[in-house]
């Protein structure tokens, strides 16, 4: 065996790092989507929560002390006193008896602020701490329709206002295709919503 082949032998093989991939299954729950709060943790302290969901609901302007209550406890009682992370946030659930279950977590920053921005306080780092209470951090719910936030599984389908057009047959995919070419998909769509 020469000196090339010796090498080779008697080094040993570099193992290469597999990447380890982990399925995570969640129990399903019906839950109201009302209920679902979205907790933001910095340095230890609640900073910011606000409802997970984009859509106006009378009824959480009601209970908004009540919610601040709950998650306050919550997250001052379970959550930091259990996550190692100073920085966090937190998707928590409310049921209606007032007992908060959490159903996610996430690095601070790294998932969608929702009511709030990254950059601005109460979450972005200029933010200063304040001297008051625990319980006293900023809570953000939608109070009005005209608030409601595009939801995020809404982005694939066709908003409303996009031209319907019969493309049953060679004909018609003709006749849109020039409508489209000539400006005129409006009019081509009055004719087809009234044959």
């Amino acid at each position: 065996v020469d000196a090339k082949h010796r090498q080779h032998i008697s080094e040993p093989k570099k193992e290469t790092k597999q990447k380890v991939f982990s399925l995570v299954l969640k129990k399903y729950c019906n839950l109201l989507p009302s209920r679902e709060m979205r907790c933001f943790v910095k340095r230890k302290r609640l900073v910011a929560a606000c409802q997970r969901s984009g859509v106006f609901y009378e009824h959480l302007a009601k209970q908004t002390s009540e919610l601040k209550e709950v998650l306050a406890d919550f997250c001052y009682k379970v959550l930091i006193p259990n996550i190692v992370a100073d920085d966090f946030v937190a998707d928590l659930y409310v049921d209606k008896r007032g007992k908060a279950f959490l159903f996610d977590l996430h690095p601070f920053g790294e998932s969608d602020p929702l009511l709030f921005s990254y950059s601005e306080p109460p979450l972005s780092d200029t933010a200063t701490a304040s001297n008051s209470s625990d319980r006293n951090f900023t809570f953000r719910i939608i109070t009005e329709q005209a608030q409601e936030l595009p939801s995020f599984y809404t982005f694939d389908r066709l908003p409303q206002e996009k031209h319907v057009v019969d493309l049953t047959s060679a004909e018609a995919i003709e006749r849109a295709i020039d409508a489209a070419r000539d400006g005129k998909m409006g009019e081509l769509q009055k004719r087809t919503t009234k044959s």
